[in-house]
């Protein structure tokens, strides 16, 4: 018998009974075959090259295809591809969207709506939310009414020294101008030539929307970036020196002594006496934002799947989840794709070509095509086979029940769970584990030596015959008998 499984936490189920009764009815799985049409013109959802939506012969698609145009497939839909994380708003067909799909274009989504970011001495084009994520702790400001061009231009300023009499700010050319003062491009306020109140310190800061740590002068002005080295050099105190030609940061060399900082290589400027850090001079350096998890090191910014118990060949054991791991600055953000694995959390992570190592972990939660993998066994056997293992989230497998009795069924790779506590979930729960349910009756017979023999169906007392049928029962979802996820970190673990 196939039972729903029940996955309460505390509980773990041992050994499998199968239930044998005394009348023979041996019923295998059975559904009504429907041809599919045999025309060379169907809707691809993904095509060998990598294209969605694509109206083509069977043999140019990589995955799900319909035998109808693609205007009349529901994963063809056009609508609005929502990363509800980095609160980014793509146009998009629902088959090219990895992430939340709204059935209504962009435009039409408060939310959706763009205008500028400023982060400091930056600028990027996008939503309120794509903003604040994109800024993290930095200092910001969001404006709705500026448009792309002006957007794009706002903070395009080259900066220098702006003298007002002996006075000086290390601003843009525009802000200088609007405040009638002289401009120097690529000067510092430091600079011996301009004989102003600005004076060479040995103190540093971090600045808004900059990575680096940077030297400042007497008037607070931001100066280069720190170099313990040209504390005392007059010429790097006099001239704008670029980043590329600043000193180069090595976290396990000089992170005392250099403030050459990069969120994309995971540093960024931070207080040191907030996080007990001692910097050879001034009291901000190069924090290291990487994270730390099972032994290796993530850089700022990239994610990962971790998973609780074995994935994959209809092994995910019940109440398990598939997460979804991000080194956000240091700290892990934690997101689960979805309680039941109707999404799957994979890796799309680049990788040297020369090589093959990671260079850059990623992940996302996809839907799990779980459901067309159980359709696919109304086809006729040999395009049912080849549908199956043409999908990526299906397994074709062989269920020997006995030794003139197999069954061959595509089941999901990754079976999915169902909220019980919900009344059209059970109901799916129960359709979907049902599809295993046989019975096997055994005959005997009383011989002559007034003992009974058996004489049919003997192979349902064995051990194999129990084994392959709560293999299938697992294989369609959380069905049959098995230990949820809990018990199975605790058998791995202990």
């Amino acid at each position: 018998m196939c039972d729903i499984m029940k996955f309460k936490k505390k509980i773990c189920f041992g050994e499998i009974f199968l239930l044998v009764v005394m009348t023979f009815s041996f019923s295998y799985f059975s559904a009504d075959f429907v041809s599919a049409e045999r025309n060379p013109n169907v809707c691809c959802k993904i095509t060998n090259d990598g294209r969605y939506c694509q109206g083509v012969t069977k043999d140019e698609c990589a995955g799900e295809f319909v035998s109808a145009n693609c205007r009349e497939t529901s994963f063809c839909r056009f609508g609005c591809c929502v990363d509800e994380d980095r609160g980014i708003y793509v146009d998009s067909a629902q088959a090219n969207c990895e992430n939340t799909f709204i059935e209504s274009a962009c435009v039409n989504i408060p939310e959706a709506k763009k205008g500028c970011c400023i982060i400091g001495d930056r600028t990027i084009w996008g939503t309120e939310q794509e903003c604040e994520w994109r800024a993290g702790n930095l200092e910001h400001e969001f404006r709705q009414n500026l448009d792309q061009v002006s957007c794009s231009l706002f903070t395009n300023k080259e900066v220098g020294a702006c003298v007002l009499g002996d006075g000086c700010k290390f601003v843009s050319g525009d802000k200088c101008l609007s405040s009638q003062g002289k401009f120097y491009q690529g000067y510092l306020c430091t600079a011996p030539e301009l004989n102003t109140s600005c004076k060479m310190t040995r103190k540093t800061k971090c600045f808004p929307g900059l990575d680096e740590v940077y030297f400042v002068d007497s008037c607070g002005n931001r100066a280069n970036i720190y170099d313990a080295s040209k504390v005392d050099d007059v010429d790097y105190w006099t001239r704008v020196v670029s980043k590329e030609d600043s000193c180069v940061l090595d976290l396990d060399d000089n992170q005392k002594t250099c403030g050459n900082c990069n969120r994309f290589e995971s540093t960024i400027c931070a207080s040191g006496l907030q996080d007990g850090f001692n910097p050879s001079i001034g009291d901000y350096y190069c924090k290291d934002n990487s994270c730390l998890f099972g032994g290796k090191t993530y850089q700022n910014g990239e994610s990962w799947c971790v998973y609780e118990g074995k994935i994959g060949d209809g092994d995910d054991v019940p109440g398990s989840t598939h997460w979804r791991y991000v080194c956000n600055q240091g700290v892990i953000d934690v997101k689960a794709c979805s309680d039941d694995r109707s999404q799957i959390c994979v890796h799309a992570d680049t990788v040297d070509n020369e090589t093959g190592e990671v260079i850059w972990s990623n992940a996302y939660c996809r839907m799990n095509d779980y459901r067309d993998c159980l359709v696919y066994n109304k086809l006729e056997p040999e395009e049912k086979k080849e549908r199956c293992e043409e999908n990526v989230d299906c397994d074709w497998r062989s269920f020997r029940l006995s030794e003139h009795t197999t069954i061959d069924f595509c089941s999901p790779r990754y079976p999915r769970g169902w909220d019980l506590t919900n009344d059209e979930r059970r109901q799916d729960a129960i359709g979907t584990c049902g599809i295993a349910s046989q019975k096997c009756t055994i005959i005997y017979v009383k011989g002559l030596d007034f003992k009974y023999h058996c004489k049919g169906n003997c192979e349902c007392r064995n051990e194999e015959f129990t084994q392959q049928m709560n293999e299938w029962c697992r294989s369609l979802g959380d069905c049959g008998m098995s230990v949820n996820y809990e018990c199975e970190l605790c058998r791995r673990f202990e």
